[in-house]
């Protein structure tokens, strides 16, 4: 496990680089942990940090963070100033500081946190993103995007006219009819849905016009209730999206 090691420069250069982050992490499109490759740079606290060879975090504090929980990959800088070194972590909180122009584990704190992931469980690092400037989360002006976009969660748009889409998700094998709440929805503002049935080789038996091969949606108040057939096979993924009125 290598650490980061702190640049030696002047106050004036450092001071105009508050909030500067160049990370390149492994395992971001995929459960694994974390690492931070070599050539990385990170700002921390006013010193400038560069990482010549692998940074992998600590594991003990991956193991200190409750499951199904948010954790917040942390750098934390120790030695004398002008050659300190960097070492990598997860905690479980964090808090922006404009003071540093960065997220920190408390406002005078002088470790950074850069990513947020979720602990499925010990071995299943799930949903890793960067951490925004929370002042910079809005585009005045139009998105294009090249490729395929991901949605953890919903999209609402917030014209007069717009609609929102709310995404519920579920796991394991259904084999009569389940039912879960979606908040905040109204029956009547419901305009349409799709259900989507996915797993690595997974499949829904052939449909042969009998109820029994039948999934399908429907709204009752402010539930979205999920009717699969008792013949559905190795489906173990299930996405259910709904769009309505906002």
């Amino acid at each position: 496990m290598g650490n980061g090691t702190q640049i030696s420069t002047s106050v004036t250069i450092i001071n105009s680089l508050l909030g500067f982050e160049a990370l390149s992490l492994s395992g971001m499109d995929t459960t694994s942990a974390l690492t931070i490759l070599a050539g990385s740079k990170l700002e921390i606290a006013s010193a400038f940090f560069t990482f010549g060879t692998i940074l992998t975090p600590n594991a003990s504090s991956w193991t200190a963070i409750s499951t199904a929980s948010t954790a917040y990959l942390a750098f934390t800088p120790s030695g004398t100033a002008g050659s300190q070194i960097v070492s990598g972590s997860y905690v479980d909180t964090t808090v922006w500081s404009t003071s540093k122009q960065g997220w920190y584990t408390s406002a005078a704190s002088v470790i950074r946190c850069t990513h947020s992931i979720y602990k499925t469980s010990p071995t299943v690092y799930s949903n890793k993103a960067f951490l925004m400037n929370p002042n910079k989360d809005r585009i005045d002006g139009s998105l294009i995007i090249n490729n395929s976009l991901t949605v953890v969660g919903g999209i609402i748009e917030t014209g007069s006219n717009g609609y929102g889409v709310n995404a519920e998700y579920f796991t394991g094998a259904i084999s009569a009819t389940t039912t879960t709440v979606v908040t905040g929805i109204a029956e009547a503002d419901v305009i349409g849905m799709s259900i989507q049935v996915s797993t690595a080789g997974g499949y829904l038996s052939p449909s042969d016009g009998t109820s029994t091969h039948k999934i399908s949606g429907k709204v009752a108040g402010t539930n979205i209730e999920i009717h699969v057939g008792t013949s559905l096979i190795g489906g173990n993924f299930y996405k259910l999206l709904v769009w309505y009125k906002v």
